[in-house]
């Protein structure tokens, strides 16, 4: 590790880890950001806080800061531009005095409520809104633009958090509506749906369903199409996945999946259809055929892999920026089922040295947590893949 380098451990839904991500970005620090499986802690996070052996975890110059509130201090004792505490010591010690409150008694609490149902989580609720009742004064008396004057400070980085917590005030009042999603194991668009709630926070009930033998719940559901993804939210049921996934980027406003400027979502939307209907489909297609079919179909996926390569060079780590978007998870199935579809059917489309750009997207998108953690076996869709094409090409229509 060079001797000046700053690396944050971290995970993409912890509030304690972005207020560490704003006061660095705050003072202009560059940094790594390390992101942590917390249900398979590594090497780095068990070396580097071997106590606690949680995040935020901040590393610099080889020496390692645990604890949100102690690294900002340290953030802004070390980098003395755009400072964050106050000078004088009185205001300092009242902008530790309002961090301790908020954090004892509006987030801890709000934490405890979410975890919580009927009379005890009504008590926490009370009490949270107690606490940010005494807050609102506060900032009345303040009459200034933030708790730390004209410019956001520590008082601000920590309440921050309240930007999400809104939404988790939204959870807890939505705990009632109950969220159930019915899929198939081996369905890309299933998939995509689980992996938006994931990206969500969103919990909710998975249901299995047989497509050989669909479920009076599916056919009630589903009517129309009889086919998987459906999401139930509070009784109500949307189906496709496209659909499914604006549907959960609008109820849940938390980490968003589409862009917030209205060029930029209709840029998102297009890529993804582009997506489903010249690669996606073309894959399908080349796996369920044979001979010249077949050829036709791989030509066109390899020439929309072209475009969306030559789109993927001008991008972040992903099409979303910095954080997986809608494009992103449209497109993920990719990175499970593409080597399988070319096992399985005999053909070549992709290609790393030719796709360098995609395949980096790849592994930036395999690597993301909650990516790796809801993909089957390969094995799985091996034989899955063998039979559907077994099917198709005994069928009289594909021949």
């Amino acid at each position: 590790m060079g001797s000046e380098e700053v690396k944050l451990l971290g995970v993409w839904d912890s509030p304690y880890v972005h207020r560490v991500e704003w006061a660095l970005k705050l003072k202009g620090v560059e940094y790594e950001f390390v992101e942590e499986d917390l249900s398979n802690k590594s090497p780095l996070l068990l070396k580097y806080n071997p106590i606690h052996k949680k995040v935020p975890v901040l590393v610099y110059a080889g020496k390692a800061i645990s604890e949100s509130l102690v690294i900002i201090e340290y953030i802004d004792e070390t980098w003395k531009q755009n400072p964050i505490l106050p000078e004088d010591p009185y205001e300092r010690a009242n902008a530790r005095f309002w961090a301790k409150f908020i954090e004892e008694k509006v987030i801890e609490v709000i934490k405890q409520a979410l975890h919580l149902e009927g009379e005890k989580q009504e008590n926490k609720v009370k009490q949270a809104i107690e606490a940010l009742e005494i807050l609102e004064g506060e900032l009345k008396n303040n009459k200034e633009k933030f708790f730390g004057g004209e410019m956001i400070g520590f008082v601000d980085i920590v309440l921050g958090y309240c930007l999400a917590g809104s939404v988790i005030h939204q959870t807890i009042r939505m705990g009632s509506e109950e969220v159930k999603l019915l899929g198939a194991w081996a369905s890309p668009f299933v998939h995509r749906v689980e992996w938006a709630l994931k990206l969500k926070g969103v919990e909710y009930e998975y249901i299995e369903e047989d497509l050989s033998n669909k479920s009076p719940l599916l056919l009630k559901y589903n009517p129309i199409h009889k086919k998987v993804p459906v999401l139930i939210h509070a009784g109500k049921p949307i189906s496709e996945s496209f659909v499914i996934i604006e549907y959960i980027d609008d109820t849940w406003k938390q980490n968003p999946v589409f862009p917030e400027d209205p060029y930029q979502r209709a840029k998102a939307r297009f890529w993804a259809k582009f997506v489903d209907e010249k690669f996606t489909k073309a894959i399908r297609l080349a796996l369920l055929s044979e001979g010249e079919q077949q050829e036709k179909e791989v030509k066109q996926a390899i020439e929309a892999l072209e475009i969306i390569e030559g789109e993927l060079k001008s991008k972040e780590k992903f099409f979303g920026g910095e954080k997986i978007g809608f494009v992103d998870i449209v497109l993920g199935w990719v990175t499970a089922l593409l080597e399988v579809v070319e096992e399985v059917a005999g053909i070549k489309v992709f290609d790393s040295q030719k796709f360098p750009s995609f395949n980096k997207w790849m592994e930036n998108f395999v690597e993301t947590p909650i990516i790796k953690d809801k993909l089957p076996s390969r094995e799985k869709f091996v034989i899955y893949f063998h039979k559907a094409r077994q099917f198709s090409l005994a069928s009289p229509t594909t021949k």
